[in-house]
């Protein structure tokens, strides 16, 4: 009788909290860019600048076109991801170490029946070991260490050659992790489940206006076609969130592609980033 008081209990308050996972799909507006296929983009007579922000929390990436038959040359120290109006720097003036560390071990383990020596290599960052034993007892190790330290300085500024592309990851879009969900912003959708096209599944959508629109951002940039900048010309593209949907994880994931060996993703695109929501829907 506890034990089905207890299975009661538990499927009553998942029904409630709605348990599992949720996520939120925030889609952002371009505000001074095109858009073509769900990828935001800037041109000029000289460059082409396309945007991609699709990780959790969001990324300001982007990749710079030069269309021009001459070099183009970008200026971080004067470029910016400007968010809510607050300059957040590309460049610093810091010195970075780098170390890398290689480990190789021999380890040897002993059964009350045999002892067989199992070698342990690193293999692309991992360790593969070779070899089983069974009836384990006792093991040793022993190996060695080396270290190889560098120092780097991150650059300045960038020269991109004619008809190339350079490609920039910089940083998160925002530092918060969720938009908390409220009854009264969001409603409900009846849409087709990402896992079955014969069933449906709900999710909620909130259209973000006027003081709803918790963040917008812009990615400003200085260029020039000579290194010594005596001609700059400047790249200052805005963005705001417009959308915020929520549904629960597997939705999110969708099916599982057996060729590519990972989930469909089906809400991913360009334009959008996302987050894990903390909390049941209610």
């Amino acid at each position: 009788m506890r034990k089905l008081f207890w299975i009661s209990s538990i499927f009553s308050i998942c029904f409630i909290s709605s348990c599992g996972t949720w996520m939120q799909v925030i889609d952002v507006d371009c505000v001074n860019t095109k858009t073509k296929e769900n990828v935001c983009y800037y041109e000029n007579d000289s460059i082409l600048v396309s945007y991609y922000f699709w990780a959790e929390k969001g990324i300001m990436s982007f990749t710079i076109y030069n269309k021009l038959s001459i070099p183009i040359y970008v200026d971080w120290k004067k470029s910016a991801l400007i968010s809510n109006s607050t300059k957040l720097n590309y460049w610093e003036d810091e010195e970075f170490t780098n170390t890398k560390t290689t480990y190789t071990s021999n380890s040897f383990t002993f059964s009350e029946d045999f002892f067989k020596p199992i070698i342990t290599l690193p293999n692309h960052g991992g360790v593969t070991t070779y070899g089983e034993v069974f009836n384990l007892s006792l093991g040793t190790t022993v190996g060695e260490s080396y270290s190889n330290s560098t120092k780097s300085k991150p650059e300045r500024v960038t020269f991109i050659p004619p008809k190339s592309n350079f490609f920039k990851p910089t940083m998160h879009l925002t530092d918060f992790s969720f938009v908390e969900y409220n009854k009264k912003n969001f409603s409900e959708e009846i849409v087709p489940s990402s896992l079955n096209d014969k069933k449906t599944t709900k999710i909620m959508v909130a259209q973000l206006t006027g003081k709803n629109i918790f963040l917008s951002f812009r990615n400003f940039l200085t260029l020039s076609t000579n290194e010594n900048f005596t001609n700059e010309f400047y790249v200052d593209n805005e963005f705001k969130v417009k959308t915020v949907t929520m549904m629960k994880e597997n939705q999110f994931r969708g099916k599982y592609d057996r060729q590519q060996n990972a989930d469909e993703f089906p809400y991913r695109k360009s334009s959008s980033y996302y987050y894990v929501y903390p909390y049941g829907i209610f």
